[in-house]
């Protein structure tokens, strides 16, 4: 098969491809309307061969086509993005203006060679006051509560990390808590409470 950047070079100016988080955007830079299917493509370094990406194979077009200047977003379910790092190819099948309209005609017209780019990262939450003396913590498995433990209070702080932020308390928790844990499910939380000598 041709090398990637070669397909592209024969190519260029037919489509942009941008990959970022979980979608693939495709756009039309050729002068005509294309109707038909594409399908990304990585080179694996283990033997050298290029492969379509699971998920990514296939992505039809509206029957409609996309017309020039245009774009689509494809964001297909249950498939892991790839690497920043990959070598990718989007390959379009189909018609692109006159070509491949020609019974029995070689269909693919266009390869774009592209990279797939991470998805940002979300914002770090605002400084959260709990009060009191916090000693130990633990997250949910989620990522959406912490659980500190307050032997000031005798109580745990529950800090919700979903917009809009706050904290709750459990009172009462035992005498002088100081660590926390949570069950691998997230449903319950376990407290160590030193002077109590309980859990």
């Amino acid at each position: 098969s041709y090398g990637t950047a070669l397909v592209d070079y024969f190519f260029r100016g037919k489509f942009d491809a941008t990959g970022s988080g979980n979608t693939l955007t495709v756009t039309n830079r050729s002068s005509g309307t294309a109707t038909g299917t594409f399908t990304v493509y990585r080179d694996d370094p283990s033997d050298g061969l290029r492969k379509p990406v699971p998920g990514l194979e296939n992505l039809a077009l509206a029957e409609s086509g996309l017309g020039s200047g245009s774009a689509v977003t494809f964001t297909p379910s249950g498939f892991s993005p790839p690497s920043s790092t990959d070598n990718l190819l989007l390959v379009f099948t189909g018609k692109l203006a006159n070509e491949g309209a020609a019974p029995n005609a070689d269909a693919v017209v266009a390869g774009k060679a592209f990279s797939w780019t991470a998805p940002p990262a979300p914002p770090l939450p605002p400084k959260i006051t709990v009060g009191g003396r916090p000693r130990g913590l633990a997250v949910t498995p989620d990522g959406k509560k912490i659980f500190v433990a307050n032997p000031a209070g005798n109580s745990v702080f529950v800090v919700n990390l979903l917009s809009p932020y706050n904290v709750t308390t459990i009172p009462d928790v035992g005498n002088f808590p100081v660590e926390v844990a949570v069950s691998p499910n997230g449903s319950k939380a376990f407290v160590s409470n030193e002077w109590g000598a309980s859990i």
